[in-house]
């Protein structure tokens, strides 16, 4: 029996492989998963395993190639029953699209994927952006609920994996926009490795920052280019290195977080993305979303200028 074999990326670890499944390979059912659980048609790292075992980063799950692949004389039932104002609204956040990709401008507050309390995120809305592809979109990385910006999406598994290693490679460059508490200058390299809070490991994280912008004695408008990865990295390197935490980012900066009369929403953006895919060279800026404007308008912040 032949086959198919897929490797689990750093955005899909940590959650059931039947949830993976469901999204990887959207037109098998919970019952048809656990059924090839059981009969050793999909296995994890070549041995069988049951429905709520989680995964791994780098993970092989093999899939007997007759699964893995879809009927396209049995399209698979759409799940979403949008309203046509937000139909249009989702599709509004496209910033970039091609053969290979489409990048959009993620709201604030809403999740990349779904979990404990989330009622929609943007991986149970994927399909909106097929567009008569054979495959639905695939994430390839992720930004928290409350950061705004640039997020991309792969068209087949292919490209997703061909994304993953370049992020892996250091071949994105990045740039988010962030206003942090404290009135703060010039430029640097923070250097401070994170806890994973799941394995306990310090795991390096390397950020560049250069002030744009401040209010005296009050907020500081910061561009921030990390060079790796890790959850939460530029809020840690902000309060923790910076010690100038980002407005309204109450986990890490509690009660500082707070100035009065700038709102609530956490001030970080994904505001671009640049890399080079199949020969394409491409750089995507992502819109400030309204309180970033808001914020910049009371503080005085001239950044479109910079």
């Amino acid at each position: 029996m032949q086959f198919e074999i897929l490797t689990v990326q750093s955005h899909e670890a940590n959650q059931r492989i039947d949830r993976y499944l469901r999204k990887t390979l959207p037109h098998l059912n919970q019952i048809n998963i656990e059924q090839a659980l059981r009969k050793g048609l999909i296995k994890l790292n070549a041995a069988k395993v049951v429905a709520k075992d989680h995964i791994k980063e780098n993970d092989q799950i093999a899939v007997a190639e007759f699964l893995a692949k879809e009927d396209a004389s049995k399209p698979v039932k759409s799940k979403l029953n949008l309203p046509e104002k937000k139909l249009k609204f989702w599709l509004e956040q496209v910033l970039y699209k091609d053969k290979d990709i489409i990048i959009i401008n993620k709201p604030i507050g809403v999740a990349v994927q779904g979990g404990t309390g989330i009622t929609q995120s943007i991986d149970d809305l994927l399909e909106i952006y097929q567009e008569g592809y054979p495959e639905r979109p695939k994430l390839v990385h992720r930004l928290d609920k409350e950061t705004s910006g640039v997020l991309i999406l792969a068209r087949t598994r292919e490209v997703a994996t061909n994304l993953t290693q370049l992020f892996k490679a250091k071949e994105v460059q990045k740039v988010y926009l962030a206003v942090v508490v404290g009135d703060i200058r010039g430029s640097g390299f923070i250097k401070q490795p994170i806890i994973d809070k799941e394995t306990g490991q310090s795991k390096a994280a390397h950020t560049e920052y250069q002030v744009l912008d401040y209010l005296k004695g009050c907020i500081s408008l910061v561009e921030f280019m990390p060079s790796t990865g890790r959850k939460h990295q530029l809020r840690i390197h902000a309060a923790h290195s910076l010690d100038a935490p980002i407005l309204a980012d109450f986990e890490y900066g509690r009660e500082l977080a707070y100035v009065e009369g700038f709102g609530n929403k956490l001030h970080l953006h994904a505001r671009k993305i640049a890399f080079s895919l199949n020969g394409k060279q491409i750089e995507v800026t992502a819109p400030l979303p309204d309180h970033f404007k808001e914020t910049f308008r009371i503080a005085g912040f001239n950044y479109e200028n910079n």
